[in-house]
């Protein structure tokens, strides 16, 4: 599978364009008017990190899905909990690994449903998918962009999306919420962090030029190919976001007793 190659690809050459956007705004009421002077280097990696005090920008947000194995008998998000129920202890769910945001949304759908799934995790997400397509494992949440192709191939079967409206792409797939969990709600979203007391100017410098970037006619064609879609939040609103994020999130690990050693 290439989606993740792709996306990686994609949000690398939008930063591009931020960078010669920043470049562009350097100015004289900046404190840091010569910044940035020199290539920046950005780390890409899989656990979030940070406070709400490093954030960047929150570049853009995408849809997380229900999808099962081709075969199985659910075809609702009420016939998976029966079958789970039914079976207690026989059926499993996969994730991208432990603490992953397909990991947590899972566990968030079990305390909220009263369900108990076996967590097989993988080490990334081709595994996971291609084993779900494989029939390995029962189900699993995920995002678009990545489970679509399969699900249009007849290889997994989406039942439910984890945002409060249907989407577009699959409009005849419910959302959890309509489906009986009310208020149910998981997106994935791509942020770009700062180092710690990275100056407040500097942030603000970086987020107007990252929002205006990921808005650009370019930046939303490319997007829309692995569906999602760009954020306008700035410096102050990503804090308000991951500090929401991270409570939600927190009270699901601290319940479900999470660690990545798992």
């Amino acid at each position: 599978m290439h989606i993740r190659s792709r996306r990686r690809s994609y949000f690398a050459a939008v930063l591009g364009v931020a960078a010669a956007l920043i470049a562009a705004q350097a100015g004289a009421q900046s404190p840091h008017p010569d910044f940035p002077n020199r290539p920046m280097r950005i780390i890409v990696a899989v656990p979030a990190g940070g406070g709400v005090d490093l954030s960047l920008a929150i570049m853009a947000v995408g849809p997380n899905v229900l999808a099962v194995k081709h075969d199985s008998p659910a075809h609702t998000v009420a016939d998976l909990i029966a079958l789970a129920k039914a079976n207690p202890g026989k059926m499993s769910y996969a994730s991208q690994g432990n603490g992953s945001t397909t990991h947590l949304t899972m566990e968030l759908f079990l305390s909220r449903t009263g369900v108990k799934l076996v967590h097989v995790p993988y080490r990334g997400a081709a595994p996971a998918a291609n084993d779900l397509a494989g029939g390995h494992v029962d189900t699993m949440f995920w995002d678009l962009g990545t489970i679509l192709p399969l699900h249009q191939g007849g290889r997994v079967r989406i039942i439910a999306v984890a945002t409060l409206a249907r989407l577009s792409q699959i409009p005849e797939v419910p959302t959890i919420d309509e489906s009986g969990v009310a208020g149910f709600s998981s997106t994935t979203f791509y942020a770009l962090m700062a180092p710690p007391k990275t100056p407040s100017a500097m942030r603000e410098k970086l987020n107007k030029a990252i929002v205006t970037a990921m808005q650009s006619p370019e930046a939303e064609t490319r997007l829309k190919t692995i569906f999602v879609g760009a954020s306008p939040l700035g410096v102050h609103e990503t804090g308000d976001f991951i500090k929401a994020q991270a409570k939600l999130w927190g009270d699901v690990i601290r319940a479900a007793r999470i660690t990545i050693e798992q």
